[in-house]
């Protein structure tokens, strides 16, 4: 990257490099680099180095761990749906789309609207559920 900015004038940002150690490990660097003008000409170039070799490791466990959790999803037929207290949204995985029989695009994503999928003995049940859950006993506040 500090080359290609050297030559060309142009900044280099988040270039994932790959540096061998003497033990054939490897560790992974982010590399940014800025090129400083004086007079219309390259005088120097600025460059950073950040060692992501650990971030790159737990994007790989994160990710495997994911697509495990998906896969045993779909093989029981059960989704995992989250909601955001403050925001009101609600995000639903593959399976809960699936259980409801409701298309991704036809979801708005909101509470009232999960709500309004149960049946009425149902919907009071999870009413009285979060909102204790939630230290409000009698629900008034989040519904």
């Amino acid at each position: 990257p500090s080359m290609i900015t050297l030559r060309t004038g142009e900044s280099r940002e988040n270039v994932v490099m790959g540096v061998h150690n003497p033990d054939d490990s490897i560790n992974w660097i982010s590399v940014n680099s800025k090129a400083i003008f004086k007079d219309g000409k390259i005088e120097f170039v600025i460059v950073s180095f950040t060692d992501i070799t650990k971030l790159d490791r737990i994007e790989k466990e994160l990710t495997k761990s994911t697509d495990f959790l998906e896969s045993a999803l779909r093989s029981v037929e059960l989704g995992i749906w989250n909601w955001d207290i403050v925001t009101g949204h609600v995000d639903w995985s593959d399976g809960v789309h699936k259980i409801f029989g409701i298309d991704k695009d036809a979801f708005n994503g909101t509470y009232e609207q999960y709500l309004s999928l149960l049946n009425e003995e149902d919907r009071l049940n999870v009413i009285e559920k979060i909102s204790k859950a939630l230290g409000d006993p009698d629900g008034d506040y989040y519904v």
